[in-house]
């Protein structure tokens, strides 16, 4: 009961507790309204839907009897309406809310029917009974107004028992709504006196502990204790602020002794400090003359490597001009090479073109040796045409035409004779030409290929030269990185010197300042009360 949380829950129960009464009132009286409102839409409205629809299927059965009394229908139209009527009027009565009344209605139902089945036999006869057919109409009006004063009797009475559950209903929510009420009447009165109750025992102590912490915070006094009373959690509170102030304290006396301590170490500091400082400045002008003679031999190291770079470069520029002139060399003895044996194809062609050119000139003299034979024979034929006399006419005519294509014929073969001889002594002079110039093609080629061999050794002379070159660069090269390390060594040893001294000054300006801090911590300790 003494624990802050346990009176919260105190209230919290009180609350749920009216609540859970006034729950279970409500979803009673609920459950009593929803089974009556639920009785009313299945049973009572239902039942008066079916009573007003059997008021109207027995009034279709009355203005069927009288349509067919007047003829206005036939037979079997009456038959199938008395069969529709009297289905729904047994379908209504079958509603759980009739079934106390459906065994008189059913009476009635079946007093209707045989009613309706005599005026079927009247009408149906071969010989109506008109005045027995009015008397069955008058006895079925009878039972009509009979069965309708029945079904207002039970609307009558269903009316009275859905006024009586309205009733019941309007008293169920009345009674909900007074429940209502009164819980919230409940409620806020639980809400009022917790507040009081939380008010008196933990909102005064929490802000009493509030005041005496912030009197503490204003006069600095460290040996104020604060009252504790009870057991609850604004009484842990305050005997925890009890022991923070005592630890506080203890640690502020502690603060005290630590200060004198640092300001004795910040005074040796800062004398040491000032010797440091002498031996750096010392020490960096040392550093400074030895980096300038660093200088000096990088700068030389320097430019023996360029030289050697420049050299390097201009042997890689020979060995590559001397390599591009055996290429050239070695292409144009390539192309050189491939005229001689062009060459040596055309004059083979050639000799093959005087081969030819010679068998043409035999079969030319073949076709002179025919054509002199043909001359011969076209003599003979004209001389043989002339002892014919004039039956061989016709015959030296042609004789002397054959001899004068054989005259023509070897004039023409001596004529081609010639120029084939003079083609065949051409093609012999070219055929000569040509082999004399693939034999110097044949030279050029064996002098290309000596001097592809010359330059080649110039390029391997080039190349020793150049290699010998990239030697000296690769040694110029290490000794200018060494060159540059230990000028970068000796310009961190600068550096380091000059961070030294700055460090020294850092440290003697932190132990100037730590000394601001202690006494500024002494001031700030001394305030305190303790």
């Amino acid at each position: 009961m003494n624990s802050i949380s346990m009176k919260a829950l105190l209230g919290y129960l009180a609350v749920l507790l009216v609540s859970a009464v006034a729950a279970i009132f409500l979803f009673s009286n609920a459950n009593n309204v929803g089974m009556r409102t639920e009785r009313f839409v299945d049973e009572t409205l239902p039942a008066v839907s079916a009573i007003e629809q059997l008021g109207q299927q027995v009034d279709k059965l009355m203005i069927a009897s009288y349509a067919f009394y007047s003829t206005s229908i036939d037979s079997g139209q009456f038959q199938s309406q008395l069969a529709e009527s009297t289905r729904a009027i047994e379908k209504a009565l079958g509603i759980p809310a009739l079934r106390k009344d459906s065994k008189a209605m059913l009476q009635r139902v079946a007093t209707l029917d045989n009613i309706s089945r005599q005026l079927l036999d009247t009408m149906s006869a071969e010989s109506i009974d008109w005045d027995g057919a009015r008397e069955t109409l008058a006895d079925m009006q009878s039972e009509r107004d009979a069965t309708h004063t029945d079904l207002q009797t039970i609307k009558n009475t269903l009316e009275r028992d859905a006024n009586e559950s309205a009733a019941m209903i309007r008293d169920d929510i009345s009674a909900i709504t007074s429940l209502v009420l009164l819980m919230l009447l409940a409620i806020s009165g639980v809400a009022i006196g917790a507040f009081w109750f939380s008010r008196r025992t933990i909102s005064q102590p929490i802000s009493n502990l509030a005041n005496r912490l912030t009197l503490v915070a204003e006069e600095l006094d460290l040996r104020t204790q604060l009252s504790v009373s009870g057991s609850d959690e604004i009484s842990t509170a305050s005997s925890s602020v009890n022991n923070l102030l005592s630890s506080v304290k203890s640690a502020l006396a502690d603060v005290q002794n630590v200060s004198r301590g640092v300001a004795s170490a910040s005074e040796d500091m800062q004398s040491h400090s000032g010797n440091t400082d002498q031996q750096v400045v010392q020490l960096n002008a040392e550093i400074e003359q030895l980096n300038g003679r660093m200088r000096d031999l990088h700068s030389s190291v320097e430019q023996g490597l360029h030289r050697s770079e420049e050299s390097y470069k201009a042997a890689q520029n020979g060995s590559k001009a001397v390599e591009n002139g055996a290429e050239q060399v070695r292409q144009t003895a390539g192309s050189v090479v491939r005229l001689a044996q062009d060459i040596e194809v055309s004059s083979q062609q050639l000799s093959e073109l005087r081969s030819t050119g010679d068998q043409v000139s035999s079969v030319v003299g073949t076709i002179a040796e025919i054509a002199e034979q043909t001359n011969l024979l076209a003599l003979n034929a004209a001389i043989e045409a002339a002892r014919a006399g004039e039956s061989g006419r016709g015959f030296a005519v042609v004789a002397d035409e054959v001899r004068t294509l054989a005259n023509r014929t070897q004039q023409s073969t001596e004529e081609i004779n010639n120029m084939l001889t003079a083609l065949v002594n051409a093609i012999s002079g070219v055929v000569h030409s040509m082999e004399n110039n693939s034999k110097q093609a044949e030279q050029s080629a064996q002098m290309a290929q000596q001097t592809v061999s010359t330059l080649n050794q110039i390029q391997e002379t080039i190349l020793d030269l150049s290699e010998s070159s990239r030697v000296v660069a690769e040694l110029n090269t290490g000794a200018s990185e060494n060159a540059s390390r230990i000028q970068g060594q000796v310009e961190e040893f600068s550096t380091l010197g000059s961070a030294v001294q700055q460090g020294s000054a850092e440290t003697k300006q932190t132990a100037s300042d730590l000394s601001c801090s202690v006494s500024r911590l002494n001031e700030l300790v001394g305030r305190f009360t303790l």
